[in-house]
Order: structure tokens, then sequence, then C-alpha cells
């Protein structure tokens, strides 16, 4: 009978136990940054300063005449293999008479910016975007542009020219 009330009071005690064993469940918030593979913008073609030279206001007496072209590149390097292409995309204040053209800043008057693809095949107002493929064997990319001054009323007005485009690369 003592074995019994023994087993019995055993009994008790582990059902008392199993009672107070209970799991706490928590929450584990895991953060962090995976960073995409980029290209690296080459030194010389950040913040890169076009000179466009000298040209006489009465070049530009009538809308549409232009000046002469002036060859420049975005150079790129160090691009991943898993890149193949690269997207350019270009913004900046579009001319108020000609919004195909990016505006003077300037204190010159009646002369915009005009943006174009190397091969004149394209002009590039802001929103615009040009694909350039990304040489596999170097890991490099050469975004070949122009630019021009453009007459956008006529009688254009001696001073200051100056025209700001951002460019941003999405890599593919």
């Amino acid at each position: 009978n003592n074995m019994k009330i023994m087993k019995n009071i055993l009994s008790l005690c582990l059902l008392f136990a199993i009672q107070y064993a209970h799991a706490d469940s928590v929450m584990i918030h895991v953060t962090g940054n995976i960073l995409g593979s980029t290209c690296m913008v080459d030194t010389d073609s950040r913040n890169m300063n076009v000179d466009m030279g000298e040209a006489m206001s009465g070049q530009f007496r009538k809308a549409g005449s232009t000046g002469e072209w002036v060859d420049f590149q975005l150079s790129l390097s160090h691009c991943p293999a898993a890149i193949s292409q690269v997207t350019s995309t270009f913004r900046g204040t579009a001319d108020t008479d000609t919004p195909t053209y990016f505006a003077n800043q300037g204190s010159g008057d009646g002369v915009a910016l005009e943006l174009s693809t190397r091969d004149h095949s394209q002009t590039l107002s802001s929103g615009d975007q040009t694909t350039t493929a990304v040489n596999a064997a170097d890991g490099t990319g050469v975004v070949p542009l122009s630019a021009r001054y453009v007459a956008t009323t006529g009688n254009a007005k001696g001073g200051s020219f100056e025209s700001v485009v951002e460019v941003t690369f999405t890599y593919e």
C-alpha cells in the first residue's frame, strides 16, 4: 500500500511539473542589406565638366541654329560578369521655349543645350535613356555622347552658358 501511495504522489508531482514546464516562444527579427553588384564610374566621368567653348551670339539669330558638336564620354569599369548592359537616364531642367533641350542657367539668353548620342541618332531630353553594352572581357562600358549649343528663340543674347545634366546608371 505504501508503494501505491508513493506512485500516486510521484504521479501527482509529475503532473504539476508538466503544467509548469511550458515553453515560451520569441521572435527574432533579423535585418541587413544585400548590395547589388555595380560598375564603378571612372574618376574623370564623375562631376564631369564639358567645355563647350565660345560661340558668337550672331551665330544664333534664327531658332534652331546650332553650334559645333563637342564629343565626350562617360566611362565605367570594374563591372561584374553578371552585368551585361548599363542603362543611362538623363535628367535636368528643360528649356522653357524648347523642352527637348536642357536649359541654360547662365546669363546668356535664347540658347540651350542639345545633348545627343555620339552618332547623333538620338537627341536626349530630360527623362530619356540610352543602353550601353558592357565589354565582358574587361568589365568596362563607355557611354559616348555629344553636346552643342542650339538657338531656342533666335536673336540670342551674349552671356555665360551653364547647363547641368544628371545621369543615373541602372545595371542589368
